[in-house]
């Protein structure tokens, strides 16, 4: 509409109230909708951090194998196989 065509209303003061209204809600889901992906996006990318982190912090895994030979006993680190003869 134009403004003149606006201003021909009886009811103007009330059209251009439920217009900034309007345009007041707009703004406030706006901002809302902002500040919600912003927080989405935040969790996002600590937990993908958080969860890498843990990955390369971790110890790796020791395999041990033992193996049977016959007549050789296992001992300890710093034990001598020679103390006993």
């Amino acid at each position: 509409m134009t403004s003149g065509r606006i201003e021909g209303f009886r009811n103007y003061h009330e059209v251009l109230e439920r217009h900034k209204k309007a345009s007041r809600m707009r703004k406030v889901f706006k901002l809302g909708l902002f500040l919600l992906f912003f927080v989405v996006l935040l969790i996002t990318t600590y937990f993908i951090f958080a969860k890498k982190e843990t990955k390369d912090n971790a110890a790796p895994k020791a395999q041990t194998m033992t193996i049977s030979r016959p007549g050789v006993t296992p001992t300890l680190k710093g034990e001598s196989r020679l103390e006993g003869i």
